[in-house]
């Protein structure tokens, strides 16, 4: 059981670090590694606790639903766990994604709720878009 616990810990320190990546150019070397990193650990435990991306997940899914706390760094790091987790997504998701981007139809308000520039916020748009893929 202790052995279960530091992987647990392990895992957990590791969705968080996914979940708030650099944004750059090297954001598709860490997908690139997580999931080497993942196919090895699946390897030898076949299952990946599902409580610990859970407990991981939820802060992270609640503060999406959010616009005020919407951010380019947090939908990357949603954007990586999807494409590291697909079968954790849901509908639910999906729906909840489509009406976030029911709220980027006004410019003016988007504009004033995101402090970002506009290349900023069309990337963000574009990583939202491309959960669908």
């Amino acid at each position: 059981t202790e052995n279960r616990k530091r992987r647990n810990w392990v895992m957990s320190a590791f969705f968080r670090a996914v979940l708030r990546p650099v944004v750059a150019e090297s954001c598709l070397d860490v997908i690139v590694l997580s999931k080497a990193g993942l196919a090895r650990l699946d390897a030898k435990q076949k299952k990946i606790p599902r409580d610990v991306v859970e407990t991981v997940l939820r802060p992270a899914l609640v503060q999406f639903c959010d616009m005020k706390k919407l951010d380019l760094r947090l939908v990357v790091g949603l954007h990586s766990i999807v494409e590291l987790f697909p079968t954790l997504f849901k509908e639910v998701f999906a729906r909840k994604i489509l009406d976030m981007l029911s709220l980027f139809v006004d410019v003016t308000e988007v504009r004033r709720v995101f402090k970002m520039t506009d290349p900023e916020i069309r990337e963000m748009v574009l990583y939202m878009l491309d959960f669908f893929r």
